[in-house]
């Protein structure tokens, strides 16, 4: 067995994904074709957070004899284009899912009257930078609905995905901080509670299921020690507003090549796509925590060429750059197992850079020296910085791809 801390993932029974290798081995004069392998196999790589235990099922595949990891990190080359591998098609996302609620919230207050006890939450149970709106839409307490919605950065308009009673509940954060919520639904004449996990299961797919009902004690509260989502009146446009004001960059305490200090620009961080792993965290906040063992991962089938990740940086302010730490560089083991992007290309403003990362190789006792600069060569008044993994390599184990850290910096504070 392998604890979690170590990258490599055991099955804990829950949520195993399945897959099926296929060996053929030839011999001299003939071939022969062997019987395919079945074998279960848990995604789960762990964020360095939890120590949940599980076994693991699968075959290890063969590993190459491990490199020199103290080597010096190679210079990162320009991009190269190979014929036989077009690059995925850079495009721009639409980021308005303020606008777009709120035409969700005035449509809801002119559908139920004056918008008494009309309430709504936003809060990314995803981790992808998005968060979902809870709309609290009904007559009265008997046919309440918390409807949830979500947001289309392609086509910039909201959509609902599910509902969860409304009656008398109250929404929380999960407490393990894994994604999704939970809703308290609270009786409070016959003393009765009932408690559903609400979690997003597909685009337009919300699983709600019912983990237990019964009885209160006097003076019981069972979530009383979990964080319960902020609720807005649905003429209060707080939870949808960006407060304006003056950018703050953020201390690093890194060192471009070019021996300047980097600040971090803070900002929505939006993914086109999360890992999601019952336990585990993958969201975009790993991508700009200053933490080399927390982790963003993509989430989509194979091994995410063309995911794409928008920094929203709220006000224009001056950008010189990007910085990135490829791979899941919290140790070589990690690092081996998981998929990483081999070329990134950056656009800020009208600024765009690709560079190939394929001989990247991080020394895992100070991984956070080994981060690549995206160097714009100039200073950037922008809102806004797009990245998208042009080309990526699977890894050992897995074809997540998955970057430790990676946001855009200034030269000033």
């Amino acid at each position: 067995m392998f604890d979690k801390k170590d990258g490599i993932p055991e099955d804990n029974g829950n949520g195993i994904r399945k897959k099926i290798l296929a060996a053929a081995v030839c011999t001299t004069g003939a071939v022969i074709i062997a019987a395919g392998i079945v074998a279960g196999v848990m995604k789960f790589r762990g964020t360095g957070e939890e120590n949940k235990a599980a076994v693991e099922t699968e075959k290890p595949l063969k590993k190459e004899k491990p490199e020199d990891t103290a080597e010096k990190v190679p210079e990162a080359t320009d991009l190269k284009t190979e014929e036989s591998e077009p690059e995925p098609e850079f495009r721009e996302y639409i980021l308005n899912y303020r606008e777009a609620y709120q035409g969700v919230v005035n449509q809801t207050v002119n559908t139920y009257g004056n918008g008494q006890y009309l309430v709504y939450s936003v809060y990314d149970m995803e981790g992808d930078g998005i968060p979902e709106l809870f709309m609290l839409a009904g007559t009265g307490f008997e046919d309440f609905q918390w409807k949830v919605y979500s947001y289309d950065i392609t086509s910039g308009e909201a959509y609902q995905i599910g509902q969860v009673t409304g009656y008398r509940s109250t929404l929380y954060r999960t407490k393990d901080g894994t994604p999704g919520v939970t809703c308290v639904s609270t009786d409070p004449h016959l003393g009765q509670e009932r408690i559903y996990s609400v979690k997003r299961t597909g685009r337009a797919e919300l699983s709600v299921n019912e983990i237990w009902a019964g009885e209160m004690g006097a003076g019981e509260d069972y979530y009383a020690a979990a964080a319960s989502l902020t609720a807005y009146d649905a003429f209060d446009t707080t939870g949808l507003s960006r407060i304006q004001g003056e950018t703050v960059t953020i201390p690093t305490g890194l060192i471009s090549p070019g021996g300047k200090e980097v600040f971090l620009i803070p900002g929505d961080v939006i993914a086109t796509s999360v890992l999601q792993e019952a336990g585990y965290s993958y969201s975009t906040s790993g991508l700009t925590d200053l933490n080399s063992s927390t982790v963003w991962a993509e989430g989509i089938d194979g091994g995410g060429a063309g995911e794409t990740i928008v920094y929203d940086l709220g006000l224009p302010c001056n950008v010189d750059g990007i910085a990135v730490l490829p791979g899941y560089c919290k140790n070589e083991e990690s690092y081996r197992a998981n998929g990483r992007p081999i070329n990134i290309t950056v656009k800020c403003g009208d600024k765009i850079l690709s560079k190939d990362l394929k001989d990247f190789r991080p020394d895992f006792q100070n991984p956070m020296n080994n981060m690549i600069y995206f160097d714009l060569g100039e200073t950037i008044y922008t809102d806004r910085c797009t990245v998208m993994l042009s080309r990526v390599q699977d890894g050992e184990k897995y074809t997540d791809t998955c970057i430790t850290e990676m946001f855009p910096y200034s030269y000033s504070q």
